[in-house]
């Protein structure tokens, strides 16, 4: 496994854009930050699938779900770590989401494996009331 980590930059630094779109749209951006996180990626020669860690601002926690659907939309069965901050403004008065994407090149083979590997092993829980 190579073992370069990646770190893809803010939409917004990437775009350079004073306007971002859809304007207002938590989804609707969300959906780009992982078009452009994407394209970033592919070019570095890996792929959202060896993401193992994500950061994602909002102006309005009330409408997270929205992020979280273009999230599991973009990302399909992959469940990377993630952390959702919930912050009064971004740099445009339009955006109201920034995602930061970390990834390991070669983590969705070994992801795979490790996954494979434990599902043979079934730990047992227990809960505490």
């Amino acid at each position: 496994m190579d073992n370069r980590i990646l770190s893809a930059v803010r939409p917004h630094a990437i775009r350079r854009a004073t306007s971002w779109r859809p304007p207002g749209d938590q989804y609707g951006q969300a959906k780009v930050c992982f078009e452009i996180i994407g394209a970033a990626m592919d070019e570095a020669g890996a792929t959202l699938a060896e993401i193992v860690y994500t950061k994602t601002f909002v102006t309005d926690m009330a409408q997270s779900g929205e992020q979280r659907r273009a999230k599991l939309e973009a990302l399909g069965v992959i469940r990377p770590t993630g952390t959702l901050l919930g912050i009064p403004v971004l740099i445009g008065e339009s955006m109201v989401i920034d995602i930061e994407a970390e990834e390991i090149v070669g983590a969705a083979t070994s992801r795979q494996d490790f996954y494979t590997e434990n599902e043979q092993v079934k730990t047992r829980g227990y809960a505490r009331g």
